[in-house]
């Protein structure tokens, strides 16, 4: 009687590892799997920043470019008023 307890507690003992094993391996592959992702975004995020930086400066160096045409003139405008 004892033997065949003992012989249920190692069956049931085995059970519940191979169990927590499984589970182990499925939250593993569900942590790999989330940190894939995760490096997926951060280079998405890093690619979203790079385009809105440069469409940031384009638009930055037009009105650059368009402030110093205005200067040129408003300067040119006052030289011919002042001669």
């Amino acid at each position: 009687m004892k033997d065949q307890l003992k012989s249920q507690q190692s069956v049931a003992v085995v059970e519940l590892e191979c169990q927590l094993a499984d589970m182990s391996q499925r939250l593993l592959l569900e942590v790999t799997a989330l940190q894939a992702k995760l490096a997926e975004m951060h280079e998405e995020k890093l690619n979203s920043e790079m385009i809105v930086r440069a469409h940031l400066k384009g638009d930055y160096d037009k009105l650059v470019r368009g402030m110093f045409s205005t200067v040129f003139q408003l300067n040119h405008r006052f030289d011919e008023f002042r001669y």
